[in-house]
């Protein structure tokens, strides 16, 4: 097997997400770190006890597709995404969330699906805006803020971080967020 191969394997097997689920933790997955060439690899052996373990899935457009074996040729329309993830996802207990880029983010949780518009913005650089709103929304879901609060923060902190350029450089500061969205 190739190395990175093992390292799926060495994921599917991981023991940290079902510990985290029994200390009253969130856990939140994403294909974030899987390069594209693995993804499809890594979403085919997502296993039953991985999701389980798992509280949010966070992908983007691509990697949404992915995971519901579909082409993407064009971008999909939100009522196309809701309607992919009624026919062919099976969430109990999961929260997904698909970023959209500019065009924001959609998430379905407890049966109910919602779409949350994109910030206008002047964008410099995209790189780490992923990272961004993964973070900036396990800091709000920390907070105990509910799903919708938490995706329209790390929104606004994605999209804040767009206007600057780097992935580290570009990521901003709690009171940036709250000063440029009066939050």
């Amino acid at each position: 097997k190739s190395e990175r191969k093992k390292k799926i394997d060495s994921l599917m097997k991981t023991k940290i997400l079902s510990l985290s689920k029994n200390k009253d933790f969130k856990s939140i997955l994403t294909g974030k770190k899987v390069s594209n060439k693995y993804l499809s690899i890594f979403f085919k052996k997502l296993s039953d006890k991985l999701i389980s373990n798992t509280d949010y899935l966070v992908v983007n457009e691509s990697e949404f597709c992915q995971l519901i074996d579909i082409d993407l040729n064009e971008e999909l329309s939100i009522e196309d995404i809701e309607n992919q993830i009624k026919k062919k996802m099976s969430l109990k207990n999961i929260c997904l969330i698909v970023t959209l880029g500019s065009r924001g983010l959609c998430y379905h949780h407890n049966s109910k699906f919602e779409y949350i518009e994109g910030i206008k913005t002047e964008a410099v650089d995209t790189v780490g805006s992923g990272d961004c709103f993964v973070g900036a929304l396990a800091y709000a879901l920390n907070l105990d803020q509910d799903i919708r609060e938490s995706c329209i923060f790390a929104n606004n902190c994605a999209a804040l971080s767009v206007t600057k350029k780097g992935a580290s450089t570009s990521m901003p500061t709690l009171s940036e967020v709250q000063r440029v969205y009066k939050l």
